[in-house]
């Protein structure tokens, strides 16, 4: 603008201060975001077993070709650039209807909460019920079940059956070994045809993950959601879930956080930030819905096993100072030169004796 004299000055340190603010907001979202777990898995084998929970057979979410398919190649596609350098990553997937698994079903039913809320419109308030599902109790429920639902889909696929059978002998440790740096990360997609209410995750999410399992969600009701555009809420549908599970997987295997959430101290968790970064080639919705992984987020992958790795070497590194520094303070006394009545070494048992012992 043309301010002139003092005017100038207080806009342009306005420019300046929300360009400051929208850089630091680019490298925390998008170029150096939080790493969701503090210990990223580095199996050398990572199995995604893709586990499909219908309650009707109005149509087959594996069979490819209409509306609510789901798009395993694309998912495996995608999954494989999480890969490591040193890992392999495998995907099998198989259908199961949800009256035939008693467990799974109560473990739906009781995720199943409802909010009562309050809400003003035109000056008057009137109650609103929101239905979602508890990831928490979700997951917790279905820690039960994912052993038997993924070992028979591992146990029918030739290539990866050597993962579930015991060693015969002493002379297979070498198979056993691989057996034992290999991880399951079952995917639950609950599709449902007639849920007793439109539903979402806790916070208005398609899905859910967990540094052990996702779950998505699919049905074809329209859902309210907390946003709005041009004067009216956004509705979205839940009819393909393939970027959720892209998106959910890219959470559990790589500790990848959406570029909409960020980690609060404060609050002791992830909490939601601005969206001005989810909107753009991501799977994370309900603002991004690609198919397809960026290039950064790929990056985010190898970035953020180095930071867990470095994380996990230092605690572990720091716990065994800990306790060679416990042993030195109820055992040595007088091994580097002090007194018996000046009681143990003050500090680093370690670094004493890489010092010496003070004059």
């Amino acid at each position: 603008g043309g301010g002139g004299g003092g005017g100038g000055q207080p806009s342009s340190m306005v420019f300046q201060s929300r360009l400051v603010v929208l850089v630091m907001s680019a490298v925390r979202s998008v170029f150096v975001p939080d790493v969701r777990f503090e210990e990223v898995d580095s199996s050398s084998q990572v199995i995604v077993a893709l586990i499909v929970l219908r309650d009707h057979r109005m149509y087959d979410p594996l069979q490819q070709g209409h509306t609510f398919s789901i798009d395993v190649e694309r998912i495996e596609e995608q999954v494989k650039r999480l890969a490591l350098p040193d890992q392999t990553v495998h995907l099998v997937s198989g259908l199961h209807n949800l009256q035939e698994h008693e467990r799974i079903a109560i473990a739906a039913e009781r995720s199943h909460k409802t909010l009562t809320e309050h809400q003003a419109h035109r000056g008057v308030y009137r109650t609103v019920q929101k239905h979602f599902l508890d990831a928490h109790t979700l997951f917790h429920e279905l820690e039960q079940t994912s052993d038997y639902l993924a070992s028979g889909l591992i146990g029918s696929e030739p290539h990866l059956e050597a993962f579930m059978s015991p060693p015969k002998s002493a002379g297979e440790r070498r198979r056993k070994k691989a057996r034992e740096s290999a991880r399951v990360v079952p995917v639950y997609v609950l599709s449902l045809m007639h849920p007793s209410a439109p539903l979402m995750f806790e916070g208005g999410s398609t899905y859910a993950a967990s540094k052990h399992a996702v779950a998505a969600l699919q049905h074809g009701d329209s859902v309210l959601l907390q946003y709005s555009a041009a004067g009216r809420q956004v509705q979205m549908t839940c009819n393909d879930p393939t970027s959720s599970i892209i998106a959910g997987l890219a959470t559990a295997m790589s500790g990848i956080v959406p570029p909409s959430q960020r980690f609060s101290p404060e609050n002791g968790g992830m909490v939601r930030e601005e969206v001005v970064w989810a909107n753009g080639w991501s799977p994370f919705g309900p603002m991004g819905q690609s198919k397809h992984l960026s290039e950064i987020t790929v990056d985010h992958a190898v970035r953020n096993a180095v930071v867990s790795r470095l994380n996990t070497a230092l605690e572990r590194g720091a716990r065994t100072l800990g306790m060679l520094d416990d042993f030195a303070g109820r055992f040595l006394f007088d091994g580097l030169g002090q007194a018996l009545e000046l009681g143990p070494p003050q500090g680093a048992i370690l670094d004493k004796m890489y010092r010496g012992p003070a004059p």
